[in-house]
């Protein structure tokens, strides 16, 4: 889709929705602005219908007799994913709501408030560590749209420690096997030394 926004930042109303792309009003409002950008805006745009996010791209319009701004485009792309590999699932934090494919929505709604949590606390570091869906898992997360007029967008990754800590243990008790023959092997040795003496 596309929309054009004023010399205020609002939007334009589209004379003919389907031949730029249908959005609510309630979507299209989101795609306002407080005032006309001087530059690139990025920003996202949950669609509740499809459950869907789309990616959002402000362009400013300049006048070639002033040199100054007079509109915008904004244009909305189907953001590219990543496919899900081994243990490291990604998807998108934003207002406070995980898009996360493959995760239930309650367990969605409690990463969310964990992420908002992390961002809140003094020092997020952008990694934080929580069981999702059960198995304990590691979470990454930075800003996709640092320097936005839009909301704050946030590219999450979601990790499995479920395989590594498996290894951790078969390590565990290989670590162990080899201590008790190490101390059986010490026993019988001093055995035979002592019967030796």
């Amino acid at each position: 889709f596309y929309r054009f926004l004023d010399h205020t930042g609002a939007v334009i109303p589209a004379p003919n929705p389907a031949v730029v792309g249908a959005l609510s009003a309630a979507e299209e409002s989101q795609l306002a602005l407080p005032r006309l950008p001087d530059r690139q805006q990025l920003g996202y745009l949950y669609r509740p219908a499809t459950d869907e996010v789309t990616e959002v791209i402000a362009m400013p319009i300049v006048s070639s007799e002033t040199g100054e701004v007079i509109a915008a485009i904004v244009l909305g792309f189907q953001p590219v994913g990543r496919p899900a590999t081994g243990a490291m699932r990604s998807g998108l934090w934003m207002e406070g709501r995980v898009h996360l494919a493959g995760l239930p929505a309650d367990e969605r709604a409690v990463l969310g408030k964990v992420i908002a949590a992390g961002l809140a606390g003094p020092g997020a570091q952008g990694r934080l560590t929580h069981d999702v869906g059960g198995v304990p898992s590691r979470l990454f997360f930075q800003r996709l749209n640092p320097d936005s007029t839009y909301p704050p967008a946030y590219d999450v990754a979601v990790c499995s420690l479920a395989e590594l800590q498996a290894q951790q243990e078969r390590l565990r008790w290989r670590v162990v096997g080899a201590g008790v023959l190490a101390l059986l092997a010490g026993f019988v040795a001093s055995q035979l030394l002592a019967r030796r003496l």
